[in-house]
């Protein structure tokens, strides 16, 4: 019952991700981050989105992927 369920909102989720994708910004490629930004892991949460932003920073400013400028978008999954 479990496992039916995981897989239904997993089924949901990427029917949406697709929506969201297909109607977004063309200039501006979207990268979805979910990690625990909050809770006993937060620090290692922030630091990686940290390192992640530092790199997108350098992608961006040489111009990003193929004229297209990347944003990191976070997602708290409270440690959960």
């Amino acid at each position: 019952m479990l496992t039916s369920l995981a897989i239904l909102a997993t089924g949901l989720i990427l029917i949406l991700l697709f929506f969201s994708i297909s109607f977004s910004d063309k200039d501006t490629i979207h990268i979805a981050l979910m990690g625990p930004m909050s809770g006993t892991d937060k620090i290692s949460g922030e630091d990686g989105v940290k390192g992640i932003l530092m790199c997108l920073d350098e992608i961006n400013k040489e111009g990003g992927i193929r004229g297209r400028k990347i944003k990191l978008l976070t997602y708290d999954d409270k440690n959960d």
